[in-house]
């Protein structure tokens, strides 16, 4: 009777190889043999109940329920046991009856076959079949012990309230009032006393008042449930603005200098394990102050743009370019050596040629760019790396601009 009453209740990836212990060597720890001991029970849990996290909370949840619903029923035989039951027969077909129910939804759970219903959790299903037993418990006790199963269906329904929608529960009440209707029609047939129809009049006027309440409770819980979800999803839009705003150049939608750092720190972490090289470059737009001075902020902000659009176009998939701050940006190349990474900056000086971008006078403005490229070495500190790559840059520009320096291999130390 009891089972519905705990109803309410980027961007890199790395495989990591753990060497496994063999079997019975427990030489490298001091709690070998207790921890395996340690470990039985939760084996046996395991065979119990179902592995994956929601199927197995479903499961909890009915065990516990089912464990109430089977002592209900021991109480009902013990008031056979001692005699003050009119009914041990239907006791004991209640007593075998809810036993096969509860065990139909453990194995419902246990395997698997609850997602072929709309609801997987069987939720209704399980309020629906307390209610039956209620009804048939209403019908079995003595005159004294009647009220004992309606507060156990008030109980059942509001603690339904809480994983349930309003339509499931408003169908749980019409059965409720159903069952419970002709549990006192059985009543009234079989116990025709004035004082048991005075209580039968009593309990119906009961049930008819809370039934609608229940229902208009489960409304109201529906109505802050959905608005909890609704705030929730704006929190969570909200953090990904949050998220963007510390991550994303706004003017570019580039990496900014922050997140660049992140990545750098990744990446050299993850060479220094794997031996995997890769290249910084510096990048510096030609006479961005100019054309500043010339055309304006405005300008120099599109000029920004079309040469992030266009860069971003031209690097590889697993290059990350970000903008470093003003007019520089800085790109990491994976796997790369510096001949590699010189021919892909190559690539995007070749397709910045081809692009012109409009002025205000209407003579289009070529856009040019001068970069410094350094290799990442096993030890060295990134902070170093990225010096090495802004100095090549500087002798970029010091030889005439529009061009990309190579790094002087320096000995390290």
């Amino acid at each position: 009777m009891l089972t519905a009453f705990v109803h309410g209740a980027r961007p890199l990836a790395r495989m990591v190889h753990i060497d496994k212990t063999r079997s019975g060597d427990f030489s490298h720890t001091s709690h070998g043999p207790q921890a395996a001991a340690g470990m039985r029970p939760r084996a046996d849990l395991n065979r119990l109940l179902p592995t994956e996290r929601q199927q197995r909370s479903y499961t909890i949840r009915f065990l516990i329920g089912a464990g109430n619903c089977l002592a209900a029923l021991l109480a009902l035989e013990f008031a056979v046991f001692i005699g003050i039951s009119p009914h041990p027969s239907g006791v004991h077909a209640l007593a075998l009856c809810g036993f096969l129910v509860e065990l139909t939804f453990f194995v419902l759970l246990r395997s698997g076959l609850n997602h072929r219903f709309a609801d997987p959790s069987l939720t209704e299903y399980q309020i629906n079949a307390a209610i039956v037993f209620i009804g048939v418990g209403y019908w079995l006790v003595t005159p004294l012990g009647k009220s004992i199963p309606l507060v156990l269906l008030i109980v059942v329904l509001m603690f339904g309230m809480f994983s349930t929608t309003p339509r499931q529960l408003g169908r749980c009440c019409v059965w409720a009032m159903a069952v419970m209707s002709t549990s006192f029609f059985l009543v009234a047939r079989t116990a025709p006393a004035a004082i048991i129809t005075t209580q039968q009049w009593f309990h119906v006027a009961l049930l008819m008042m809370v039934l609608p309440t229940v229902y208009a409770l489960a409304y109201q819980l529906a109505l802050i449930r959905a608005r909890l979800r609704e705030r929730k999803e704006e929190l969570k839009a909200a953090l990904q603005r949050i998220e963007t705003l510390a991550t994303i150049d706004v003017l570019t939608g580039l990496l900014n200098r922050r997140e660049m750092h992140n990545v750098l720190d990744r990446q050299e972490k993850m060479a220094s394990r794997t031996d995997q090289g890769f290249c910084v470059c510096m990048i510096d737009i030609d006479f961005f102050k100019k054309v500043n001075d010339v055309y304006g902020h405005n300008m120099g902000d599109e000029v920004l743009r079309v040469f992030a659009s266009t860069a971003r176009s031209a690097l590889r998939e697993t290059d990350v370019i970000s903008r470093w701050g003003g007019e520089e940006f800085l790109v990491m190349m994976m796997d790369t050596d510096v001949a590699l990474a010189r021919s892909v900056i190559e690539r995007v000086r070749s397709d910045m040629d081809a692009v012109a971008v409009p002025t205000p006078n209407g003579q289009p403005l070529k856009v040019t760019f001068s970069a410094g490229l350094a290799r990442y070495r096993q030890g060295e500190p990134m902070d170093r790396v990225i010096e090495r790559a802004d100095r090549a840059l500087y002798r970029a520009k010091s030889a005439g601009r529009n061009q990309t320096v190579l790094d002087h291999v320096e000995t390290v130390s």
